[in-house]
């Protein structure tokens, strides 16, 4: 993992709990990080994921835990490969819930902004929630409901 962390737009997806996939309650964590020129290797990302895994310890059901999504990206072409990896994943409902870091780190890059959006009008149940307790989630509301039929 230090490996891919010390490498511009490199990324890596490591599944951990098959048995998990498909689970109610089952989760993955997305990292992600610029390598800045004068470090060996991202120090963001490491500490992103050690933060959200020592979450993981302390708060949630580790065996629940079905893969962890890691970018490195630079400010020009930031790629976010393993975010592509983590939307076709939870279209195919390996899991309901993403751990981040920082989310409104995240709301703040329009394109990911936009894919989370997508995602959360497109997979149903899907939950995006931060180790600082802040939760996102949209919960479909049918036409009738909303016109009062």
């Amino acid at each position: 993992m230090l490996s891919n962390m010390m490498k511009n737009n490199s990324h890596r997806v490591d599944y951990l709990n098959f048995k998990a996939v498909g689970m109610n309650g089952s989760f993955g964590i997305y990292v992600r990080g610029c390598l800045q020129n004068d470090q060996p290797y991202s120090l963001e990302t490491k500490r992103r994921l050690f933060i959200c895994l020592d979450y993981v310890r302390r708060y949630l059901e580790e065996k629940k835990l079905v893969a962890v999504y890691m970018d490195i990206y630079d400010f020009e072409k930031a790629k976010n490969l393993a975010f592509q990896e983590l939307e076709a994943d939870l279209k195919k409902g390996l899991f309901e819930k993403v751990l981040f870091a920082d989310l409104e780190e995240l709301f703040t890059d329009s394109e990911l902004n936009e894919k989370i959006i997508s995602l959360s009008e497109s997979v149903d149940g899907i939950e995006f929630f931060d180790v600082e307790g802040n939760v996102f989630e949209a919960k479909r509301i049918s036409l009738n409901q909303i016109i009062g039929v």
